[in-house]
């Protein structure tokens, strides 16, 4: 090889290693997408993936170690997966941080200095829940007591079905810091939607007062009409092409199916009516809403209709479509052990209200007053009628036809034997808050195959097969109003109308 060779092939492998120097010696590192100042305040953009502290700590700020603590490392690291906008305002000549906002993809942080001897800052903090959180994991991930979080949540279940709390739900907490990095929380809230945010507020050790917010909202019933086509063979396909949303098309789908077999008997040109209500909040359209009425037409099958059913109590077990002699359309189901279904404690992993520590809930806690009625969900014979004197405190376990166990703890009163047989929508006792119990409350499990299972996605349960007496009277009015509101929705050119609720 040549010296003039030599040297161009030296020259190459330098500019390599410049270049794998400067690409890893950067790895991880990126840098800030763009930096101003308005007003005094640094508003800095970090990009995804962006070390927020180590950012920061660019700046000099003095104080930054406490504004580390007060957010917390667990919080920060699922705020940074896209581009977070940060605001601060620091003292000039110390660098002391006084006001700092942060805007991430999934939370809101603001963070403000207090004159006073004891309190630092005063900070409000919103956070969405992701897939995989939990109350316990947010209020976990903010610094609260492990003891507490148990508590909490278990009060807030009170108000709150557990199970109706969704990816994408927001938990907001309001607390300060004091001079020795001490927090003390002060409120926090729960919104699953745009129209009711669920506050709660911490007066002391283990003692919330609860407060509902309900924000303005519009309430639009529609009726339609339509029918199966080549282009859109199918109900539900049938039904998207009016704008109606999954949520509710599934409502149309299971009163329906319960009664057809789409799958043999649907024809091109089978006709359907739906009277639907649909939620809306400044304009937007939200993801819930109603059916109110369903009928399907057509050769094969004849005619089906459905009606919605709603009774006075929200949670009631009794809610929900019925053919128009008041049967239930849900097949396969099992009675539900009250009347109200309304869970204040899910199946899974939960930091327990007494003990304080994370441990595995075997069933569901289902809401209710002491003395209110509980039902045997199907037949069966009692293998267990007694007080246990442990946890469970008065419990009454059922074995089933099938080789399932149902379980019911913590009752104040049992009203069968051991060894009796008992038939489905018995009362087998009533709610109470014997054994560990902080409250009455209904523990309500299922037992497959030898072991514990969750209750909600395992049972479809119902308050009843056929509506009866007082609830059958309701629903004949209903389905009255129902009828007198199509004709005259029918008769206008947009086939709907609004009602407005605030």
């Amino acid at each position: 090889m040549d010296r003039r060779k030599f040297s161009i092939v030296i020259f190459m492998i330098l500019m390599v290693i410049q270049i794998l120097t400067l690409g890893c010696g950067k790895k991880g590192k990126k840098k800030v997408k763009n930096e101003k100042v308005i007003d005094k305040t640094l508003i800095i953009t970090i990009p995804n993936g962006g070390d927020l502290f180590a950012t920061l700590e660019e700046h000099n700020y003095t104080n930054l170690d406490v504004i580390r603590n007060i957010l917390s490392e667990r919080v920060v690291a699922t705020a940074v997966q896209q581009d977070i906008q940060v605001e601060i305002m620091a003292v000039d000549d110390s660098l002391k941080i006084e006001k700092c906002k942060i805007n991430a993809f999934n939370g809101y942080f603001e963070i403000n200095a207090v004159k006073s001897d004891t309190i630092l800052y005063k900070v409000h903090a919103k956070k969405s829940i992701l897939k995989g959180d939990s109350i316990f994991k947010v209020l976990g991930d903010f610094g609260m007591k492990t003891k507490n979080i148990g508590y909490y949540a278990w009060k807030m279940g009170e108000f709150v079905d557990a199970t109706s709390i969704d990816i994408g739900d927001i938990m907001t907490v309001d607390y300060s810091v004091d001079t020795l990095n001490v927090k003390k929380f002060e409120k926090f809230s729960y919104q699953p939607d745009k129209t009711t945010i669920h506050e709660f507020y911490i007066l002391g050790p283990r003692k919330l007062k609860y407060n509902m917010i309900e924000l303005p909202f519009e309430l639009k019933r529609r009726f339609l009409i339509g029918e199966l086509t080549k282009e859109h063979a199918s109900l539900d396909g049938a039904m998207a092409t009016f704008g109606v949303i999954p949520y509710i098309r599934q409502q149309v789908n299971n009163a329906m199916q319960a009664q057809i077999s789409f799958s043999t008997d649907a024809r091109v040109g089978d006709k359907f009516e739906i009277f639907i209500e649909e939620k809306y909040v400044n304009g937007e359209q939200q993801p819930r809403g109603k059916v109110l009425y369903a009928q399907y037409s057509g050769r094969r099958v004849g005619k089906k209709t459905a009606y919605r059913f709603t009774d006075k109590a929200e949670a009631s077990a009794f809610n929900g479509m019925y053919t128009y002699n008041g049967k239930r359309l849900v097949s396969n189901a099992v009675r539900t052990p009250l009347d109200r279904m309304h869970i204040s404690s899910p199946f899974g992993y939960r930091i327990h209200p007494i003990l304080g520590r994370k441990i595995f809930h075997h069933g569901i806690d289902l809401r209710g007053t002491r003395g209110t009625k509980v039902y045997a969900v199907s037949s069966g014979k009692v293998i267990k009628a007694r007080d246990g004197h442990g946890g469970y405190g008065k419990e009454v376990r059922i074995k089933h036809s099938n080789g399932m166990i149902t379980q019911y703890a913590h009752l104040s009163r049992i009203s069968v034997r051991y060894g009796k047989r008992v038939h489905k929508g018995q009362i087998i006792g009533a709610v109470g808050s014997t054994g560990r119990s902080t409250g009455p409350h209904l523990h309500f499990g299922v037992k497959k195959n030898g072991r514990w299972v969750n209750p909600k996605t395992n049972l479809r349960m119902i308050g009843a097969n056929k509506l009866k007496g007082n609830r059958l009277n309701l629903f004949r009015k209903e389905i009255q109003a129902y009828k007198n509101e199509m004709k005259e929705l029918s008769t206008k050119p947009a086939v709907q109308d609004s009602l407005k609720a605030s």
